[in-house]
């Protein structure tokens, strides 16, 4: 090991070694499902096992087929010295190399799903940290933010706001509030302030516009439209609402149409991370997300058909004063109960009518700022 190396980088040069001869170099496994696992004889731990899978979090690996991280650590540590195993330093090792191994996951379009949940269990924050600041440095670079100063914002934003920006393409109201390079030369704590106003300004819009949205559905609940059954579908993970989506299939008659007429879909949809909006499908297949009507259609009164959809969605969740999902209503949790299809191993729950299909959420799921996807 060359004097001006540290012990870290070392074991962390070998660990991507052996990572990156797996996967992504010539002798790429990447056709199937990638993971973390990887043979190595020069790196035979002391129980005799040199099978390594560095997603196996779990200290008692006695009964696997693989080594944990923790095993290879300490295989690192047998053959180039340096910390005493259980020693602080020892512990400060394999925090760091499940860090980088995360992190280089990410990178390499891995899923980290099992790495971010160690870190929450121990409290530790810096690789969803690092996530979250190169998000917002590919985002809003042109407001003054890169990898640097994304740090400032990820230490000084509370969740909310951090999440406003991730969800939200934000650029223009942050221009607009003159958040700039220029001023962050200047000023960088103005700039920041002028940041976490323009957060409360979008917040308040959009809690006014859910509101609004809540209180024209429930006017309007004695006055539904004839438009026939309303589909739902409700995506859950516990006690959290990924999406609950409603729409209603709209016949229309037209003179002379070799079919009679056309159906056209009419939707809406919300969930934790926002966007509460509406959607349609025409006759061809077609889909539109609005929230204002610009696209053609051979249907008239649509809001009637809307408010139906609305009211139907909005039915099953509870919702605080500010517009937001706290979670399922009581009639949420039954539709729950009565209408639930399967269940991910991920535990994310799927319910919805007999008659509703999936294919709508497929088909809007890329045009739609929710979080939540369907693989």
């Amino acid at each position: 090991m060359k004097s001006e190396e540290s012990l870290l980088s070392t074991l962390w040069q070998v660990t991507r070694g052996h990572l990156d001869r797996t996967y992504v170099g010539e002798n790429s496994k990447m056709s199937g499902d990638p993971d973390f696992e990887f043979f190595s004889r020069d790196y035979t731990h002391s129980c005799g096992g040199f099978r390594y899978d560095l997603e196996n979090l779990s200290r008692k690996t006695e009964d696997s087929e693989s080594q944990s991280i923790f095993s290879w650590v300490e295989a690192l540590l047998e053959r180039h010295g340096g910390a005493e195993l259980r020693s602080s330093e020892h512990k400060e090792l394999e925090l760091n190399i499940i860090r980088l191994t995360a992190m280089w996951g990410h990178a390499n379009g891995f899923r980290i799903s099992k790495h971010l949940e160690y870190f929450e269990s121990i409290e530790d924050d810096y690789v969803l940290n690092h996530i979250m600041g190169e998000a917002l440095a590919k985002k809003y670079g042109e407001c003054g933010v890169n990898s640097d100063n994304a740090d400032l914002l990820v230490s000084n934003l509370s969740g909310e706001e951090l999440s406003l920006l991730t969800r939200d393409d934000l650029t223009h109201e942050l221009k607009r509030a003159g958040v700039n390079v220029e001023l962050l030369s200047t000023d960088k704590y103005a700039w920041l302030q002028r940041i976490k106003d323009s957060l409360k300004s979008v917040k308040k819009n959009e809690i006014s516009a859910k509101n609004l949205i809540i209180q024209e559905a429930e006017v309007k609940k004695q006055n539904q439209s004839e438009a026939g059954e309303t589909h739902q579908i409700l995506v859950t993970e516990g006690s959290i609402v990924h999406v609950s989506l409603a729409y209603v299939e709209v016949e229309v008659s037209i003179h002379d149409h070799p079919n009679g007429g056309v159906v056209e879909i009419l939707g809406c949809y919300c969930g934790v991370s926002g966007d509460w909006r509406y959607f349609h499908v025409d006759d061809d297949g077609n889909s539109t997300i609005f929230e204002e009507i610009d696209f053609d259609t051979k249907i008239t009164e649509i809001w009637d058909y809307i408010n139906q959809t609305e009211v139907a969605r909005n039915a099953l969740l509870d919702i605080d004063e500010e517009g937001n999902i706290i979670g399922l209503s009581d009639e949420g949790e039954i539709f729950v109960e009565d209408c639930f299809e399967s269940e991910s191993d991920s535990g994310i729950r799927y319910s919805k009518t007999a008659s509703a299909e999936y294919d709508y959420i497929y088909e809007i799921q890329g045009q739609w700022g929710l979080s939540f996807s369907m693989s």
